[in-house]
């Protein structure tokens, strides 16, 4: 048995008042009850979700970025020091002390609180069944090479309470792989999912839309659908004449086209047609 039980984070799609696009990105506030149980208190994840769209949290990027991880656990009054540039070798040695870590990557946050010194693996008990492809267990090289590097660290720093409650939800594995958010890689290099749905349109936006739709528009077919387009205005002589030099290099030293009555540009009805070569030259 894990130091601290099996559940010192609670599963992030274990919450009912969590919303399915809520729950794929609620990985850092997870982290921050964790932390919360280790310093003696324990907030509900839907409680440590709503404080963290006050630092940063969105569905669609999560905690976007380990500083704000940092402002969710400060408002928290969680005791804590990050390192950005994390040491592999520090977070072994800190968690196998007793002294849990939350560990970020591009894609997920973990929470190691436990060491074996047999396999070399830290207990991420929820946080690493929660990840696709990741796992109860797994060394710290496991994580960087899943997630294409660890973007910071951070360390508990208070004292862990000797008993730690960690309510009543269990071990749950994702039903679906994670949606990338903390500090997202170039494209090429992201875990990509299907984003969540989008929520449904406010009334007013609807009709708004409705009565855009409804407005007729100036478009080739518009008088097949029966609105009221009027006809495309004849172009005076003059106006031919302009758009004839623009469109013939040439055209002014040609004495044969200097009358536009020869012959007309396009208009309603009619196509465009220029003399022949036989008929410039006056054969």
């Amino acid at each position: 048995m894990p130091r601290y039980g099996s559940a010192l984070a609670p599963n992030q799609f274990g919450d009912r008042a969590l919303t399915t696009a809520e729950a794929y990105s609620a990985c850092g506030p997870a982290a921050a009850v964790a932390f919360a149980r280790l310093n003696g208190r324990n907030p509900t994840l839907s409680e440590a979700l709503e404080i963290a769209k006050g630092t940063g949290w969105t569905a669609g990027g999560g905690m976007n970025g380990v500083h704000n991880q940092k402002r969710l656990l400060d408002k928290m009054g969680i005791p804590h020091q990050l390192e950005t540039a994390a040491d592999a070798r520090k977070i072994v040695e800190q968690v196998a002390s007793g002294r849990p870590v939350i560990i970020s990557t591009a894609a997920h946050y973990y929470v190691a609180d436990d060491y074996d010194p047999a396999t070399g693996k830290v207990h991420v008990g929820n946080t690493g069944l929660a990840r696709k492809g990741g796992g109860a267990w797994m060394t710290v090289d496991e994580i960087a090479r899943k997630d294409q590097g660890i973007n910071g660290a951070i360390y508990f720093g208070g004292t862990p309470v000797a008993h730690v409650n960690q309510g009543t939800a269990g071990s749950v594995r994702s039903p679906e792989p994670l949606i990338p958010h903390s500090n997202p890689l170039p494209e090429p290099a992201r875990h990509l999912t299907e984003p969540p749905p989008e929520p449904p349109k406010p009334p007013e936006i609807k009709e708004a839309e409705r009565a855009w739709l409804s407005v007729p528009r100036s478009m080739p077919d518009a008088g097949r659908r029966g609105a009221n387009v009027s006809k495309p205005k004849e172009p005076t002589p003059a106006e031919q004449m302009q758009a004839l030099r623009a469109m013939v290099p040439g055209f002014g030293t040609l004495p044969q086209l200097t009358r536009t009555d020869e012959f007309a540009l396009p208009g309603p009805g009619r196509p465009f047609a220029l003399p022949s070569i036989a008929e410039m030259v006056g054969v």
